[in-house]
């Protein structure tokens, strides 16, 4: 969809980091930041002693703009050697809508754990992806922090369903 929205891989690469407006733009500038760095300790360096984002102050933009998420990515994405395969901005986005399928997974898994029915988490699923425009901003504003953290959330959820399943019970469930 956001490739349909704006034939994202048929616009050069200024283009599509202009794409991302507002503060997703500065997200990802951190992310390209450190790729650009001759080393990780470079970049986290730079990240740490910033000043080039507010005038006339220095500031630690891991901590004031938790960009830590952006830090993670650069560092597999140097770590693996994956510029062999892929162009930093695509292992960027499509690491954010792998964690969408993540979050949709969460969903089913959380659905399927309290009804006890693998027919509510595929509802569950298929809802979410039907209503995915009044649901999630992924598809246009692609490095929002409630991207990063909406997946973790899910998780938590399912996590804590499995936890407490075995305590639900018909009997206790009507007190």
């Amino acid at each position: 969809l956001h490739e349909n929205d704006l034939w994202f891989s048929n616009i050069k690469e200024v283009e599509r980091e202009i794409s991302f407006r507002t503060e997703c733009g500065l997200y990802y500038s951190y992310y390209k930041q450190m790729l650009q760095a001759p080393s990780i300790q470079t970049g986290l360096h730079s990240l740490i002693y910033d000043n080039k984002t507010e005038s006339m102050r220095t500031i630690n933009v891991l901590q004031r703009m938790n960009v830590y998420q952006e830090v993670f990515l650069s560092i597999l994405y140097r770590t693996f050697h994956i510029k062999k395969f892929l162009e930093p901005i695509y292992f960027y986005i499509y690491t954010l809508f792998g964690l969408q399928a993540v979050y949709v997974v969460a969903l089913y898994v959380t659905s399927w754990l309290l009804s006890g029915t693998w027919l509510s988490g595929a509802l569950a699923a298929f809802w979410y992806i039907t209503n995915r425009v009044d649901t999630t901003r992924v598809e246009f504003t692609i490095p929002l922090r409630e991207n990063w953290a909406l997946p973790v959330f899910a998780i938590q959820v399912a996590a804590i369903s499995f936890l407490f399943r075995p305590h639900l019970r018909p009997a206790h469930e009507r007190l």
